[in-house]
């Protein structure tokens, strides 16, 4: 399947892991979900520059985890590196899975990169 090839190849980079958690680790169905450990406005400011760099749109209908000033974040954690500023549902349709797993790969390296700057 190739969602779970995706996040699998995803996963095992350690930039990316770094920035995302996703829900479940291995995918069921054809979506996923994933939590970015990053603000909004940073994350749609780096994938912008992604587009504008690669050609490669990372995500679309991205969601921040703050809502009205409330932090929706359900985690007990203590520490920042666990705390997610936004959301996102990954789905592979016809729309995207003629794509090469590279073109993943090369989007989500770079998204990485943008967000660690």
């Amino acid at each position: 399947q190739k969602l779970a090839r995706v996040i699998d190849s995803l996963s095992a980079d350690v930039d990316i892991a770094s920035l995302v958690q996703f829900d479940p680790a291995i995918p069921e169905t054809n979506m996923i979900h994933g939590y970015l450990r990053t603000s909004y406005d940073e994350c749609m400011a780096a994938i912008k520059r992604v587009e504008q760099k690669t050609g490669i749109r990372v995500l679309n209908r991205v969601r921040s985890c703050v809502r009205d000033g409330i932090d929706s974040n359900n985690d007990n954690s203590s520490g920042n590196e666990q705390r997610f500023g936004c959301r996102f549902e990954l789905t592979i349709r016809e729309s995207n899975a003629l794509i090469d797993d590279e073109y993943f790969e090369l989007g989500w390296k770079e998204f990485a990169v943008e967000l660690q700057h």
